[in-house]
């Protein structure tokens, strides 16, 4: 009798375990698998951080060049065009390969009046970035500056006819290189014209010097003569008295 209480008692233990252990279980799923709500709530969050990116998952190489950039621009804007050269340097070392850096440099230059430094950033712009348009201003821009008109006009139809036919830009940079060419041409034959009166003056005077010079010429032979017919004329008179 003894053994049967014994053996009731741990099968009322065993079953209180089971169930325990089973509420046990229930609570922990609970837990672990969110309501619907909450998953909603989580998609929601989720596209709000792809839709706005945390600057901080920039690389601090990343974050080195978007600040040298910055203060380049802000330089820029300021008309401060040394120090916005030098801040777009200093970003072309975090990243030598981004075109807008040189874009934005060959501008400073161009601005600063370093015409050939403007054009070899331009180059190297469109080099890495062909499809680039305002590379390809800056290119045109650069030319222009030097006074290469048809290389310029060349750079400018490249983008109305392959990048972008309505480009404002390259419509008036056309009208530039036409204008300034039709200037150069006019100043060159200006300039022809002075040369040529400059010569014909300096032959003029070249000519009336020699007039002056067989003059002068003329007239020391002249008096020469003079001088002469004079001598003899004396010599005659001299024989005259000699005869009485």
């Amino acid at each position: 009798r003894n053994n049967q209480v014994v053996k009731s008692y741990l099968s009322s233990i065993i079953t209180l375990y089971s169930s325990i252990s089973s509420l046990i279980a229930l609570s922990i799923n609970m837990a672990e698998t969110p309501s619907k709500d909450n998953v909603q709530i989580n998609n929601n969050a989720s596209k709000g951080a792809e839709e706005q990116p945390d600057s901080n998952t920039k690389e601090e190489w990343e974050q080195q060049r978007d600040s040298h950039k910055a203060k380049g621009d802000d330089a820029f804007r300021s008309r401060n065009f040394s120090n916005a050269i030098a801040e777009y340097s200093h970003a072309i070392t975090f990243d030598p390969e981004l075109h807008i850096l040189y874009s934005n440099r060959s501008a400073a230059y161009l601005s600063n009046g370093e015409k050939s430094r403007a054009l070899a950033d331009a180059k190297k712009c469109v080099d890495l970035k062909p499809d680039f348009v305002k590379g390809h201003s800056r290119l045109a821009a650069a030319m222009l500056s030097l006074g290469r008109w048809n290389e310029a006009k060349g750079v400018y139809r490249h983008i109305l006819k392959d990048l972008d036919k309505d480009n404002s830009v390259a419509k008036k940079g056309l009208e530039d290189c036409r204008t300034r060419e039709l200037k150069a041409k006019e100043m060159e034959m200006e300039m022809l014209r002075g040369a040529q009166k400059q010569k014909a003056e300096e032959e003029e005077k070249k000519k009336q010097q020699e007039e002056e010079e067989q003059k002068k010429s003329s007239k020391t032979d002249n008096n020469g003569a003079k001088e002469e017919n004079s001598k003899g004329q004396g010599d005659d008179d001299d024989d005259g008295d000699d005869d009485d």
